[in-house]
């Protein structure tokens, strides 16, 4: 195992900002993974085996309720099982969970099912287990309509639209660098206080 960090969704939002960070940081270049390696236990084993970190950032928040559940829950499973099998367990692995987790959707009843699957593994080889619940995450290279409310409405602005506020909530919203600080286990990383703004004083500021 030639990286000490091991990254689940590296290609993602999350993700990539995880990398960027850790070269900016001078740290190991993370082992991302594919999904492909999530299909194979074996290998994904090997992969997992004597990491200092393993980063499960994967995971799937749009798509049917089937599609949700499975790809959240399956990846999960997967890396769980594969954790069980290392001859040298990861030091410490960390799950970008979601505060939205058991809130009776598929999406958070899936997290947190996907949690409870990572936190036995780590328990059984005596890892430390870090379930880092992360609110809504904003920042650069965010896709409209698909990472961020704040990306959303950017590109609208940015075509010559106007944001459109169907569903005046109030959000909690986090830099998607500080989640990067965290999920690397930064000493000096800033807790994660989220700035709350309803979505039509987020509209309107922009």
């Amino acid at each position: 195992m030639g990286s000490s960090i091991v990254l689940s969704g590296g290609s993602g939002f999350l993700g990539w900002h995880t990398r960027v960070l850790a070269r900016a940081l001078g740290l190991p270049a993370p082992h991302a993974l594919t999904r492909d390696d999530l299909t194979r236990p074996a290998r994904l084993a090997g992969l997992v085996d004597g990491a200092d970190r393993v980063l499960h950032v994967a995971g799937v928040n749009r798509g049917t309720p089937t599609e949700v559940r499975d790809g959240n829950e399956g990846a999960a499973t997967a890396l769980a099982e594969a954790i069980q099998q290392c001859a040298t367990p990861p030091k410490t692995v960390v799950f970008a969970n979601s505060t939205q987790a058991g809130n009776g959707t598929p999406y958070g009843d899936s997290k947190a099912a996907a949690a409870e699957r990572l936190a036995d593994a780590p328990r059984w080889c005596r890892s430390e287990f870090v379930d880092l619940r992360l609110p809504n995450l904003f920042g650069e290279h965010g896709r409209p309509h698909y990472n961020s409310v704040v990306a959303t409405f950017c590109r609208m602005l940015a075509d010559g639209g106007v944001p459109q506020v169907v569903d005046d909530k109030t959000l909690d919203l986090v830099h998607v660098q500080d989640a990067a600080a965290k999920l690397l286990g930064r000493d000096d990383a800033a807790d994660l206080v989220p700035a709350r703004r309803t979505v039509s004083d987020l509209a309107n500021a922009l």
